[in-house]
């Protein structure tokens, strides 16, 4: 079950970096959007609010990663406090995984 979190751990980390740097480069359509109508205001608060959204996002997901991984790696059995943070703030299946991880899993 650790190596199944470890993958699933990595693969949501990956999906939420590259959605974030997708969510940038899509304010590079701001120059090009007419802000003298309705339709370009509510174009550019739609794609300030997803890139913000997605940064804010991408932190505490990578962050809780990295450090879950350095626990699976270094320990048996990863806390009941890591696993809990990990299914809330990265991957649900990951932390469920790492919460049913028997104490002698390798």
């Amino acid at each position: 079950m650790k190596k199944a979190s470890k993958i699933i751990i990595i693969i949501t980390m990956i999906y939420v970096a590259v959605m974030t740097v997708l969510s940038l480069c899509s304010l590079c359509v701001l120059p090009t959007l007419d802000l003298s109508t309705l339709e370009g205001v509510s174009t550019l608060t739609y794609l300030l609010t997803y890139a913000i959204t997605m940064i804010i996002m991408c932190i505490p997901t990578v962050i809780v990663g990295f450090v879950a991984l350095a626990k699976l790696k270094k320990s048996g059995k990863p806390s009941i406090a890591i696993s809990i943070v990990t299914l809330l703030f990265c991957n649900i299946v990951a932390g469920i995984l790492m919460l049913c991880t028997p104490q002698n899993s390798k």
